[in-house]
């Protein structure tokens, strides 16, 4: 990505969405009919409560137009936006995670004409009110319609909105090759050099980066490059020194030579100052040896705490001096696609052979190519995408043949480099896939350059040197955890017989141990990077299923969200590895499997532990299993059957109590939800010491068809499996 603090994005529990629309007792026709329709420009008023736990609202668009979605609580009221199409299917999904109060989900591209829903509900697994009122507005932003104007502001507007050269197919095989012979990075002799002036009017810290052909930075944090480029002064810098008006950050080369080619410029909203919560509005100016191009203008909003906002542009320097901007527009997430999957799929495609390279090249005309591979259900390949020449930030995604996104990466070593890489990806079905090679921003990004892309196989364990250099013991099973900052995170494996590995609880009868010596316990800084390790030594392989539970348990005074990578490797094997984000007192679950003494393994799902929202138990509910008082009903829990529902008739007055026994190695967990589908009680252990679930002496308040859901603890995430009984009993 930038070598700026990265543009963090919370990864989405994303529920299927007809699914999550049941759940909340609203749908798509209510929307329809109510005639809750929302215009551009227009904010509507909303209202949150446990009678109307979602509201709908709907919006035509037309294809390849960009909407803009904004919701706006009192602080502590945590809401999600999700935007989905006239199917169903989701479109986009921001949730509030930390309660501001806000949630911005910005430049979203629109992949075809017709109606749109935007479902607003309360964020799930977050502290925050139940009930609460917002306001939502919706702005859209037409290509065509843009082109039509012509005052001076519209017209920067039209830069931002001229991506659709992205549309440029991408080269076959041969016209790749033509393409990377064509890329250089000359010089050209200016009597005046580069200057690039960011200028903003609030006391807010906003930033500017500009990368240069040659892939240099000029920002903050870093003030000098090899060709003579400097950095000015940081205006509002971390909010010590505050300026309200008249700011410019500045960026610049000195006269003589200077680089031709593709200038990339990152404007990011980095905080607030003085309690700022309003849009900021900005202008870039540059200017290339004396003659300044088309002012760029733009709208950052305020980002999430600990995060940013970023706006890209960019300019382009000819062979002849002359220069001229390049499109411009707001940052998208790594893992959305800014040009339809239908077409992306209908480019032709290179061939990925295992093991053999493949040269390429992004240029801001071409901004994407493809590849295609094909593998079985449950493959593990990796993938790596390295620039050779040039600016280029690398990035690619995976689709399957649907056009999914199957997983992306942009920087697979964050800070380190912008290469990117998957080390272990586990493909879900078999098909054939196509890999989309291009870089941060996309095709509104001003990297340029050539690269190498490797697909692989399943690849002996290749962990990072800085974990190499600790000499951590190996096994037949090996967890390892890496994160950054002073926080002090708990990693605990369950291995297939029950035993718990942990801080408390460092050995485990069957053979396996925790290396916690450069993991912040108790706050602890390891003067190296925090790493905790659980392994079980060779000789020791279990079959069956395996639990990670990765606890951030203690902020260690670093409020910053903590990223970390797990990696999960078995005889000799990585099969497995992810990064993500946690905050304070989330779990993030992953389970996996040994399915046999040769250590051949698979992986379960995962992700940030929740309650029954993250179970899409709807479509069971029609063969549910009626239950009735003091009847022991026995159930069986894998990695194939994750929960079981059942049912009973209620009448208000009754006092309910919910017993879940596990007859192995199954650590159970309990939800009630009444006939609104509302959780009303859950219950993970029933007292310390035991893994069992019992729910006690719930009065029922409503007469009606009330849904038990027995399942495990981690629910879809977790990774124990065994049978148990639920007993169900009605004073």
């Amino acid at each position: 990505m930038h070598n700026l603090s990265k543009h963090q994005t919370r990864r989405i529990l994303v529920l299927a969405v007809l699914s999550m629309l049941i759940l909340l007792g609203v749908s798509f026709v209510q929307a329809q009919q109510s005639g809750r329709s929302i215009v551009p420009g227009t904010p509507v008023e909303g209202t949150i409560s446990t009678i109307n736990p979602a509201q709908v609202y709907t919006f035509s668009a037309n294809s390849g137009d960009i909407a803009t979605l904004n919701v706006a609580s009192e602080a502590g009221f945590a809401l999600t936006l999700l935007l989905t199409d006239s199917s169903g299917q989701s479109v986009a999904q921001l949730s509030d995670s930390q309660a501001t109060g806000i949630v911005d989900l910005i430049g979203v591209p629109l992949p075809q004409s017709g109606v749109y829903y935007v479902t607003v509900f309360v964020t799930a697994g977050v502290e925050t009110s139940t009930s609460g009122s917002f306001t939502l507005s919706l702005e859209i932003e037409s290509p065509s319609a843009l082109e039509e104007e012509t005052t001076p502001e519209v017209e920067a507007t039209e830069v931002v909105e001229s991506t659709e050269a992205v549309e440029t197919p991408a080269p076959t095989e041969e016209a790749v090759d033509t393409v990377v012979r064509e890329f250089s990075v000359g010089q050209v002799l200016t009597n005046s050099g580069i200057q690039v002036d960011l200028r903003w009017d609030t006391p807010d810290d906003i930033n500017l980066q500009v990368r240069d052909p040659n892939g240099e930075s000029l920002f903050w944090d870093s003030r000098t490059t090899t060709n003579g480029g400097t950095f000015g002064f940081d205006v509002n810098g971390l909010c010590e020194v505050i300026s309200t008006e008249n700011n410019v950050e500045t960026a610049q080369w000195p006269a003589g030579p200077v680089s031709t080619g593709s200038y990339e410029i990152l404007i990011y909203y980095r905080q607030g100052c003085e309690g700022g919560s309003a849009p900021v509005n900005f202008t870039v100016d540059v200017t290339v040896d004396g003659v300044t191009v088309d002012t760029i203008t733009g709208t950052l909003r305020p980002p999430a705490p600990n995060d940013f906002n970023v706006f890209i542009s960019g300019f382009f320097v000819n062979e002849d001096g002359t220069a001229e901007n390049l499109p411009s527009g707001p940052y998208t997430d790594t893992q959305v696609l800014t040009t339809p999957a239908a077409e992306l799929l209908a480019l032709p495609a290179q061939d990925l052979l295992q093991d053999v390279p493949v040269q390429g090249a992004i240029l801001n005309e071409m901004p994407y190519q493809t590849y295609q591979f094909t593998a079985e259900a449950g493959e593990i390949v990796s993938l790596t995408m390295s620039r050779t020449l040039g600016s280029l930030d690398t990035l690619f995604l995976v689709l399957d043949s649907a056009g999914n996104v199957i997983d992306a990466n942009d920087d697979l070593q964050t800070a380190i480099n912008t290469d990117s890489g998957l080390t272990a990806l586990r493909l879900p079905t078999a098909d054939t896939y196509t890999v989309v090679a291009t870089r941060y921003g996309k095709d509104i990004g001003a990297t340029e350059g050539t690269y190498t892309l490797i697909l692989s196989g399943q690849a002996s364990a290749n962990l990072p040197q800085n974990i190499l250099d600790l000499q951590l013991p190996t096994g037949d099973v090996e967890i390892t955890v890496t994160w950054n900052g002073n926080a002090d995170l708990r990693l605990l494996v369950r291995d297939p017989q029950l035993n718990s590995i942990y801080n408390d609880v460092p050995t485990s009868p069957t053979g396996g141990r925790l290396i916690r010596d450069f993991s912040n316990v108790n706050c602890a800084i390891s003067p190296s990077t925090p790493t905790a390790y659980v392994y079980w030594p060779q000789g020791f392989l279990l079959i069956g299923p395996y639990e990670v539970d990765i606890w951030h348990r203690n902020e260690c005074n670093d409020t910053l969200p903590v990223q970390f990578t797990v990696y999960i490797t078995v005889a000799g094997n990585l099969i497995f590895s992810q990064t993500a984000t946690i905050t304070f007192d989330e779990h993030y679950l992953v389970g996996f499997s040994v399915d046999n003494p040769n250590g051949t393994a698979s992986v379960g799902n995962l992700g940030l532990l929740g309650g029954s929202e993250t179970i899409n138990y709807q479509e069971e509910l029609a063969s549910a299993v009626s239950i009735s008082t003091g009847v022991g009903v026995p159930g069986n829990l894998s990695g194939n059957n994750t929960f079981d529902v059942y049912t009973f008739e209620g009448q208000a007055g009754d006092v309910v109590t919910l017993d879940m026994r596990s007859n192995g190695n199954l650590d159970t967990s309990l939800f009630l939800l009444n006939s609104a589908g509302i959780e009303i009680a859950a219950n993970d252990d029933a007292n310390e010491g035991t893994t069992d679930s019992l729910i006690s002496n719930i009065l029922l308040t409503e007469d009606g068809t009330y849904t038990v859901i027995s399942t495990r603890y981690g629910t879809i995430y977790g990774g124990t499996a065994g049978s148990y009984t639920l007993t169900l009993r009605i004073d």
